[in-house]
């Protein structure tokens, strides 16, 4: 008798942990495993079991950190919860993937490879452009959090270790402003210098929500992750409980933004908008390889880094991660319009719903635009028309953007930009291929 009880109480343990992924339930109500999103299934005696299906991937998430480590917020209910952070004519709801009733899931993803010349060294590259530089107490840290569920989730949770540290920093200037927060410079007691992206939270209701949360949750997850000389570097995250407002450090660029620095001097010369427009190509070949899309590649997202040696070349760097997202073997094309419209692909801005969705090569386009706004200080489409009209010319176009700066372009830039704005995404080139384009490797003016 006792050894039945002492089995039945074992059994109970168990089931209170995944079994295909070993994370530990916070609900015993919960219907799904929010690290891995397979389904529970009940074991013999009546009771529920927590314990997931190691066969079942393609049960949608309810709640929590997908396999990427992204939170998401789906369900029945995401509607009401589930959520991005940026919305031109949609809503991010919480990306959930589809339900297993759904089309066959596609196979898995071939991720873009960074490009080698002959007789590089393998490590050499690693080291140059794709290193994800992860301490193993960072990696625990943010493993946990795939434990959480967003019905669990609270703003101190997503601070970074050292939070205390950050907490003590003096805010300065306002250098930037966004839809979903301010960022200030900020400077530390070390003497250090950081731009500090600040969320209010619950600034419009008075109290926080679920859907705030797993947005920003999703952008951290992010931008810790990445380590590229063309990608702004991510410090930390604090929470000011007083102000209700999350505080997210990122290394802080001198120079501005491009479409800041392209309005005083447009055009740019030649060879620089050739040397820009190669590093934007590396910075995203490098998001692409980590599987991730950042959908929102503008003037504004760029910022000019003229910190370096005088006698090198500015750097370029790609911020604002709040739109970006993961594309996982299980999800391959995106179905959210997100984004700035003047900016973005006709597959993105899909207003009949008809297509395919949208994956890497939405961010092509968007290259195209950002060439164009070089030269002119503007994208590629007439600026008096509104964001909506905007969408709907995009989405109509059959030839491209009707405002191709062909005075100001080079022939190589000229047909690099067509390049980039070839309509039917399945022709459209990948970043990897136009990084060999002639004009970017300097054999074609």
């Amino acid at each position: 008798m006792s050894e039945g009880i002492v089995g039945c109480k074992k059994q109970v343990v168990e089931a209170q942990m995944c079994h295909h992924c070993g994370a530990h339930f916070i609900k015993l109500t919960a219907k799904f495993c929010s690290r891995c999103g397979t389904k529970k299934k009940s074991f013999s005696g009546g009771r529920k079991e927590t314990r997931c299906s190691v066969n079942d991937k393609r049960t949608p998430l309810r709640g929590g950190l997908g396999a990427t480590g992204t939170f998401r917020a789906g369900g029945e209910d995401s509607k009401d919860r589930g959520g991005g952070n940026r919305t031109s004519s949609g809503v991010d709801d919480g990306e959930t993937a589809p339900k297993a009733a759904a089309s066959p899931q596609p196979s898995n993803i071939s991720l873009p490879q960074l490009p080698m010349k002959t007789g590089d060294d393998p490590q050499e590259v690693a080291a140059d452009d794709s290193t994800i530089r992860v301490t193993p107490e960072e990696e625990e840290r943010y493993n946990s959090w795939a434990t959480l569920s967003p019905e669990g989730i609270t703003p101190e949770m997503l601070q970074t270790s050292d939070a205390p540290v950050l907490q003590s920093w003096r805010r300065g200037l306002l250098i930037g402003r966004g839809t979903y927060g301010s960022v200030y410079l900020g400077l530390l007691n070390d003497g250090s210098f950081y731009a500090v992206k600040c969320v209010e939270i619950g600034r419009k209701t008075g109290v926080f929500s679920v859907k705030e949360l797993v947005s920003l949750s999703r952008e951290i997850n992010i931008m810790r992750r990445l380590h590229h000389k063309n990608l702004c570097t991510f410090k930390g995250v604090c929470y000011d409980s007083p102000n209700s407002t999350i505080c997210m450090f990122m290394e802080y660029i001198g120079g501005g933004p491009l479409s800041s620095l392209v309005k005083i001097f447009k055009p740019l010369p030649p060879a620089v908008v050739r040397s820009w427009t190669q590093q934007l190509l590396k910075g995203l070949l490098y998001l692409h390889t980590q599987g991730i899309i950042h959908r929102d590649i503008k003037g504004d997202n760029l910022l000019v880094d003229t910190s370096s040696d005088p006698k090198l070349e500015s750097q370029i760097k790609l911020v604002d991660f709040g739109a970006a997202r993961r594309l996982s073997d299980a999800v391959a094309q995106s179905r959210t319009v997100i984004g700035t419209p003047y900016w973005m692909a006709p597959e993105v801005v899909d207003v009949t719903g008809s297509g395919e969705g949208y994956s890497y090569k939405a961010d092509v386009w968007s290259v195209g635009c950002t060439v164009a706004e070089m030269l002119t200080g503007k994208p590629p489409w007439p600026s008096q028309v509104n964001a909506p009209a905007a969408i709907m010319m995009i989405a109509q176009a059959k030839d491209g953007p009707t405002e191709i700066p062909e005075a100001e372009a080079t022939p190589g830039c000229l047909d690099f930009m067509r390049r980039c704005f070839v309509r039917d995404p399945g022709q459209r080139p990948t970043v990897e291929e136009l990084m060999q384009h002639p004009w970017i490797l300097g054999e074609m003016e």
